[in-house]
């Protein structure tokens, strides 16, 4: 049962450890991870990650079924 509901946006979570980590996602709350490329900051550090991987050029997920790279799972 998702019984924890973001105040700003009303998405709701199961976990109120979740709704923690959506909540920093906008904005205005500490933001520890900065990029020293860009200077674009995170508060998750997997977000934070995967922005490297973008400046890095890596594309660690392959397609199966066309073959091309992506740095992120949930581009394929």
């Amino acid at each position: 049962e998702r019984i924890h509901k973001c105040s700003e946006c009303g998405k709701s979570f199961c976990l109120n450890s979740s709704l923690a980590v959506h909540r920093r996602r906008h904005g205005g709350e500490n933001r520890p991870y900065k990029c020293a490329d860009c200077g674009k900051s995170f508060s998750v550090g997997s977000a934070f990650i995967q922005h490297r991987r973008a400046h890095a050029g890596a594309a660690p997920c392959r397609c199966g079924a066309c073959g091309k790279s992506f740095g992120s799972s949930s581009a394929l």
